[in-house]
């Protein structure tokens, strides 16, 4: 059942694809978790399905995948655009090797991404070339596929084709149907941004916690104030009528 909607999945994003641009997002955040974020992109004249207007076309693509994408546990909407729209599909997992073994949707790129780990690296990198005619109705590759790996840190090593600060890209087309896949990571150091995660999350709840003690008190005091100023003018009403 799982495979049967594996290969579902897999369908519907070379379908959704073909002739699209289409774009991962893999963000390993500071406390060692990853989201997972992948968007496809289509002019709106070529969504268009029967007379449905460019809203209702997504969601008759959508409604045929609906189970698939649930039981997967990924989390999907659409959008649209004067020109261009699409579907943004999400999922989060434990960590980066979490991800390797059980995305989904890295598979329109790379038949398989591997995750190898020992007590100081993680290595991501694939096993068989890029995707290509693995289902004949579905041969025309996207003009651009592009993966986006985001780390809290810097790679030790990496083979991408552009880098950004610690974002790492990978550009896929018709052109680079041989082209490998490899990114390694130091644990020491994605374990030193975690407790840099934790220790900031940390300094930032103190400082809300003393915010919100600062509030009480000022509430507190105003409202004394308030009070001790009825109450003289009280006294002075009292006196005065003495």
């Amino acid at each position: 059942m799982k495979k049967k909607l594996e290969v579902i999945l897999i369908i519907m994003i070379l379908f959704l694809v073909t002739g699209c641009t289409g774009k991962s997002n893999v963000i390993v955040k500071d406390d060692g978790t990853v989201i997972e974020n992948i968007e496809i992109n289509e002019e709106n004249n070529r969504i268009l399905y029967g007379n449905y207007d460019v809203n209702d076309s997504l969601d008759l693509y959508l409604k045929k995948y609906l189970t698939a994408l649930k039981v997967s546990k990924y989390s999907f909407n659409k959008y649209s655009g004067k020109n261009i729209s699409g579907i943004k599909i999400e999922k989060k997992y434990d960590n980066i090797c979490d991800y390797a073994n059980k995305t989904i949707f890295s598979q329109y790129l790379y038949k398989t991404i591997k995750c190898s780990e020992n007590d100081i690296y993680y290595e991501l990198y694939n096993e068989g070339a890029v995707v290509q005619n693995e289902f004949d109705d579905y041969k025309e590759m996207p003009d651009v596929r592009t993966l986006y790996i985001k780390l809290p840190v810097s790679a030790t090593e990496q083979n991408a084709d552009e880098v950004d600060g610690n974002t790492y890209i990978w550009k896929y087309d018709e052109n680079t149907k041989d082209k490998n896949f490899y990114l390694k990571i130091s644990k020491s150091a994605l374990e030193e941004s975690k407790k840099n995660y934790i220790k900031n999350q940390e300094i930032k709840k103190n400082r809300s916690k003393i915010i919100n003690i600062g509030i009480i008190v000022g509430v507190i005091l105003l409202i004394s104030c308030v009070i001790f100023a009825f109450y003289k003018k009280y006294k002075k009403n009292n006196f005065d009528y003495e």
